[in-house]
């Protein structure tokens, strides 16, 4: 496994296991079984922000719904 602590890579996509919104590695990330990627739940909750309707930000906020 990795360890993120005090680390922070941008510009790292979702398919190397960085947020799937930010496109960020850090130690805040969670790991989405629905999706198969890495995503911080402040993104989420940016993402439902701009776009209510957003249909991954909604699974997201479901597969997460008891953290967030």
């Amino acid at each position: 496994m990795y360890q993120a602590e005090g680390i922070q890579i941008q510009n790292l996509p979702a398919q190397d296991l960085g947020c799937w919104y930010c496109e960020t590695f850090d130690a805040h990330l969670f790991a989405s079984h629905e999706f198969d990627t890495n995503v911080h739940l402040n993104c989420i909750q940016t993402a439902l922000a701009k776009d209510p309707e957003d249909p991954e930000a909604q699974i997201f906020k479901r597969e997460f719904s008891e953290i967030m």
